[in-house]
């Protein structure tokens, strides 16, 4: 029943309890560690925190398994900003816009 803490985990993210959603979100992993959504949305609280590196690392985790993620792209573009890496941001984007309103 991974995909109960994981869709418990994006819950707590969307209602700002990230601790919570967190720690859903790594009981997910531990029991199916492919889980790309459950690694985004870490990455995404991640960066939320301004722990850039692991939100890169918890990104690239996520696009290993679904290399046509839209929304990790999107995450890992804003990490990019943040970085200042605008290069890498721009490439991402691109990689997520065809997915963007489900054209």
């Amino acid at each position: 029943m991974a995909w109960i803490a994981s869709e418990r985990g994006d819950h707590y993210r969307l209602t700002g309890r990230h601790e919570e959603a967190s720690a859903d979100l790594r009981d997910c992993l531990s029991r199916e560690p492919e889980d790309a959504n459950s690694w985004a949305i870490l990455g995404e609280l991640h960066r939320l925190r301004g722990e850039y590196e692991e939100a890169l690392r918890h990104l690239d985790h996520a696009l290993s398994p679904s290399p046509d993620y839209g929304y990790a792209y999107a995450e890992r573009a804003r990490v990019y900003v943040a970085l200042g890496r605008t290069e890498e941001a721009r490439a991402d984007l691109e990689r997520c816009g065809p997915m963007r309103g489900g054209s």
